[in-house]
């Protein structure tokens, strides 16, 4: 196709999804669609000199992407890109949220630490190797590739690094992705990656030292009432309920077991409430519950523990939140609830 001059472009863009009958599930994201022309400048027959401004919308089919956009003198032109596929634009999207969620996890490992160590985590503090003392350069600190070359060892004194880096960086790279495949481009995909780095933080000071930070969760709190913010007073006072349902949970199975059960595990679901709302506290809650007792139990069966043992509930706690994130739409559904904002994906 011959394109026709275009003699002057608006600079806004507007996106409006098209819907066809062939291709009903092909509707894709404003951010999709600006970078699928962004590759169609280069990689297809489109003009690179072309700028494609003020677009209408676009509809992906098995042989490429249709771009349709309007030219200021008000003629139509539709172009076909070939090779560009939203499947492809998927994945790199999936990519960047494990790249994302891999260096989540080494901060916060690494301000677990030094927290737990009660060292800086902030300011000019530089990591070091915990064996040598030799302070890392940068190509010793990228997220899962640098274990990876470094086979695991310190590239000074060859000693092993301790596999809880790899673990964590790993783990919540694959998490970050699949919240980026789940949520998309919606409210609740801030909302989860803000909640795995708070969850993360408590089960690793938790698992180390049984010990939950109160100034971690009330960060926690604080920052789920900021985000609450963009979805106005409703979301604000779900957001207060939830905070107040799952510290008051907590606090009654505290006083009812007489200290068998932390004060830190309630300001845990304090903050947890108050980023999830109180109808998803109650199946963090649950979840929370149920992944505990499926793990101790066994335990208790082959005595690796007694009744008597302190079993850290703040992994089981943030476990189960982070599976109400999936779980909550088919649950809710079966039950003939309403999601609530911004859960609703």
């Amino acid at each position: 196709m011959r394109v026709p001059p275009i003699a002057k472009c608006s600079s806004a863009i507007s996106f409006i999804m098209m819907r066809t009958e062939e291709d009903r599930t092909s509707i894709v994201s404003h951010s999709a669609f600006v970078t699928a022309v962004t590759i169609a400048r280069f990689w297809s027959r489109v003009r690179p000199s072309l700028i494609l401004m003020n677009a209408i919308g676009m509809v992906s089919s098995p042989c490429g992407v249709y771009v349709r956009v309007r030219s200021a003198a008000g003629s139509i032109l539709i172009y076909s890109v070939r090779g560009v596929d939203m499947g492809n634009i998927t994945v790199i999207y999936v990519f960047l949220g494990f790249l994302l969620g891999a260096c989540l996890g080494s901060f916060v490992n690494a301000a677990a630490l030094r927290t737990v160590a009660e060292k800086k985590w902030w300011g000019n503090e530089r990591s070091v190797c915990v064996h040598c003392g030799r302070v890392l350069a940068p190509l010793d600190l990228i997220p899962v590739v640098s274990f990876l070359m470094l086979h695991g060892r310190c590239r000074t004194c060859h000693r092993q690094i301790a596999p809880r880096y790899f673990i964590t960086e790993t783990g919540t790279g694959i998490m970050g992705a699949v919240l980026v495949w789940y949520c998309g481009s919606t409210p609740a995909l801030f909302f989860s990656f803000a909640a795995l780095v708070f969850l993360l933080f408590h089960t690793l000071t938790d698992l180390e030292t049984g010990y939950i930070y109160d100034s971690w969760a009330i960060a926690m709190a604080v920052t789920g009432a900021i985000l609450r913010i963009w979805g106005g007073i409703p979301a604000l006072i779900d957001g207060a309920a939830g905070a107040a349902l799952g510290f008051g949970v907590i606090i009654l199975i505290v006083i009812l077991s007489r200290g068998g059960m932390g004060f830190g595990d309630a300001m845990l679901m304090l903050g947890t409430g108050a980023l999830f709302g109180w109808k998803m506290t109650i199946l963090c809650l649950y979840l929370g519950f149920l992944c505990g007792g499926l793990v101790v139990t066994p335990l208790l069966i082959m005595k690796k523990v007694s009744r008597k043992d302190s079993v850290p509930l703040g992994p089981f706690l943030a476990a189960g939140s982070m599976i109400a994130i999936f779980a909550a739409r088919p649950v809710f559904q079966w039950l003939g609830f309403s999601l609530p904002w911004p859960w609703i994906i």
